[in-house]
């Protein structure tokens, strides 16, 4: 199979895919190239990690599943995230690290944790 048809071929592979998934994007061939379009709004969303580390994804739940006002606990954590207690805690050194998240009152199981901005 030539370059230009193993292209042809993954962009059929691909459509075929979007379509499985009731994805509103279509592949249209056209002189040199293929060209991608909406057939509605349509959103992704990305997660990111920074170079210094910060998971995104986890910060966002985080976000979404603690208060701002009364913070939160690693037991919370653990709870609401269903994630090893031991992840989690390296995920919190991670982010006190930063500048992320401040200690709040408490210490050890009952220390808490408050998201900065």
């Amino acid at each position: 199979m030539t370059a230009s048809g193993r292209v042809h071929s993954s962009a059929k592979r691909l459509q075929t895919w979007f379509n499985e998934n009731s994805i509103p994007l279509k592949i249209r061939k056209q002189i040199g190239g293929y060209r991608l379009f909406f057939i509605r709004p349509y959103g992704i969303q990305v997660y990111l990690k920074y170079n210094f580390g910060v998971d995104m994804q986890f910060l966002s739940e985080l976000k979404a599943k603690t208060s701002t006002e009364t913070g939160f606990t690693s037991n919370d954590l653990v709870k609401l995230l269903d994630i090893p207690k031991r992840s989690l805690i390296r995920k919190i050194n991670e982010l006190l690290r930063l500048g992320v998240i401040k200690k709040g009152k408490g210490s050890g199981r009952s220390t808490r944790y408050f998201i900065i901005g």
